[in-house]
């Protein structure tokens, strides 16, 4: 069985950064979705697919560029079923 250690987003999750905001800049938004990026790319070079993708599981770290996925269900790239097409 596979292991992930997560940091703690010290500025709490994405949704509730937005209830409390009410609404992100551009530039904020472009910040966190380059970040998110970036993550899933990581991931995915590991083999890992998220399957409960939220704003609640999106943890924000101490500087504003810094978001972090919390793994809540997620699946090893070997073991997903591929659907087919009828």
């Amino acid at each position: 069985m596979d292991t992930f250690m997560i940091r703690v987003g010290p500025k709490g999750d994405l949704y509730k950064e937005l209830q409390k905001c009410k609404y992100f800049s551009e530039r904020r938004v472009t910040t966190y979705v380059a970040s998110l990026a970036r993550a899933f790319i990581y991931c995915h070079g590991k083999h890992v697919i998220h399957r409960d993708i939220k704003p609640e599981n999106l943890l924000i770290g101490s500087q504003i560029q810094e978001i972090y996925r919390a793994y809540g269900y997620f699946l090893k790239k070997d073991y997903v079923i591929k659907e087919k097409h009828l």
